[in-house]
């Protein structure tokens, strides 16, 4: 596939895994919010890309072997020797769900932001961002280091125009 920055959605964030509680044991399962939506878009046919740092480890492979039969394109994803995040679930009596994270030192704590789409994208007003997660930091996409898209519970998400 070619360069990220020409897809028409890309989104930015972790890849991470849940560990599920099933009986005494725990099974994983891939996740992240920007991973699902990554994922999501490609299935239903978008031409899409995955921006995100990603373990080296089992996990890791496991993410990269799924964005791929899904249709997202990885070329924006940086591997590194980092384990994978990891997410604990508890589940209460109710059905709600609690999580523990696991961050310290892991993959996609690591990503450097140049990865991001180019500055050339903001000027030629084809893309804009959307977020999963609050106000918008910007009118224009990438043009500057802002805390949201510093923060991991923030989801940039480019859709070209």
């Amino acid at each position: 596939m070619s360069d990220t920055r020409e897809r028409s959605v890309v989104v930015c964030g972790e890849g991470l895994v849940d560990l599920v509680p099933v009986g005494e044991n725990f099974s994983p399962k891939l996740g992240g919010g920007p991973f699902n939506v990554a994922i999501a878009v490609g299935r239903l046919g978008s031409d899409v890309g995955f921006v995100s740092r990603l373990s080296t480890d089992a996990f890791g492979d496991r993410m990269i072997d799924s964005l791929a039969a899904s249709n997202v394109d990885t070329t924006g994803v940086e591997r590194g020797p980092e384990p994978t995040t990891l997410a604990v679930v508890n589940l209460a009596a109710d059905g709600g769900a609690r999580y523990s994270f696991y961050l310290e030192g892991t993959a996609d704590r690591q990503f450097a932001l140049p990865k991001l789409p180019s500055a050339r994208h903001s000027r030629s007003e084809r893309c804009r961002w959307c977020s999963s997660r609050g106000p918008l930091p910007t009118k224009r996409c990438c043009t500057k280091h802002t805390p949201a898209v510093d923060s991991p519970w923030w989801t940039p998400i480019f859709v070209r125009r």
